[in-house]
């Protein structure tokens, strides 16, 4: 199956369709899978590229300028995930556009999936160099901004009484917390720690060589 056109009213074109049905006279059954791809690793043979599953490339190569305009690039994926419901009235809740498994249970840590997600994976990256700090396309490499002799200026109500203004000095801050927040003071570089309730693990990632961590809540309203 190659480079299939769809000469209906769609004009689609197709380099493989593959449909499956879950429901099969009326069986029970475990899987419904559109398409499995496995990659077995041989015991024999180290693989010094590519090891995956399944690789998917969206191919730049034959793009002129008059391609720039329409959906050719604002339509541009490398993969594309739809749900749907053609012919029928959903009546259930898809659980997730994508779903990450580890089948390993051998109670080794170090033998586990290192990375939740691994972004611009090495010889990938572009014109960045693999493990150096760099921005590359929609990441920037910076860390969070900081700022000193600064004037805050703030309007509140206490007694019916409206406060406002103060300075701010360098190493000053200022920081609005629910009830249910703990704050830690009093390191050497005089920062303001907030430790908030709700902050209940991370996501491991890594991004051009560098490991970074996304920060998880349990409750959406609680995060600062």
């Amino acid at each position: 199956m190659y480079n299939k056109l769809d000469t209906g009213s769609s004009h689609d074109r197709l380099g493989a369709a593959i449909s499956s049905i879950g429901d099969t006279g009326g069986y029970t059954i475990r899987d419904s899978i559109g398409l499995k791809a496995i990659s077995n690793i041989s015991d024999g043979a180290e693989v010094t590229r590519l090891n995956a599953g399944l690789w998917a490339v969206l191919d730049f190569n034959n793009t002129t300028s008059a391609n720039n305009s329409g959906t050719t690039l604002s339509g541009a994926y490398g993969v594309q995930i739809d749900h749907d419901n053609s012919g029928t009235t959903r009546t259930g809740q898809p659980t997730a556009f994508l779903g990450f498994g580890e089948k390993y249970t051998g109670g080794t840590a170090s033998v586990e999936t290192a990375y939740f997600m691994d972004i611009f994976t090495q010889g990938k990256t572009g014109d960045a160099t693999w493990g150096t700090s760099a921005n590359v396309a929609f990441y920037q490499d910076k860390t969070a901004d900081t700022y000193g002799g600064a004037t805050l200026q703030i309007e509140a109500i206490a007694g019916g009484i409206i406060q406002e203004g103060f300075a701010l000095e360098d190493g000053d801050g200022v920081l609005l917390l629910d009830d249910d927040t703990t704050v830690t003071t009093g390191t050497a570089e005089g920062k303001m720690i907030a430790e908030n309730s709700s902050a209940d693990g991370v996501l491991k990632l890594r991004v051009n060589g560098e490991t970074k961590y996304i920060q998880l809540y349990n409750n959406v309203g609680d995060i600062l």
